[in-house]
């Protein structure tokens, strides 16, 4: 069996608690790394979000404008129609009675 020094023996475990205390350094640095990354995804999530909800009262709102707009020129294209109709009867009846 072997036997290490007493000073080797704490020059070892110096260096192990060393090389712990390293390790867990450059893990509690990447986690906050993913911490951060996690918060900028987040953050573009919301925005995302935000903007498909910007983008969809738009297509709403759209739809809504279209919507009236064509009733309201069928609406102004019955008046017209009616109207030369009307025209149209007024003056083939005028014409008729001319002609007899």
């Amino acid at each position: 069996m072997v036997e290490y020094p007493e000073s080797a023996i704490r020059t070892s475990k110096f260096r192990k608690d060393d090389w712990l205390t390293g390790i867990s350094a450059r893990i509690s640095e990447q986690l906050e790394k993913v911490r951060d990354g996690l918060k900028v995804i987040h953050a573009k999530d919301e925005a995302a979000d935000a903007a498909t909800g910007d983008t969809q009262t738009a297509v709403e709102e759209t739809q809504e404008i279209v919507r009236t707009s064509f009733s309201d020129w069928a609406e102004q294209l019955r008046n017209y129609c009616e109207t030369t109709y009307k025209a149209t009867e007024i003056t083939s009846i005028a014409t008729v009675t001319t002609v007899c």
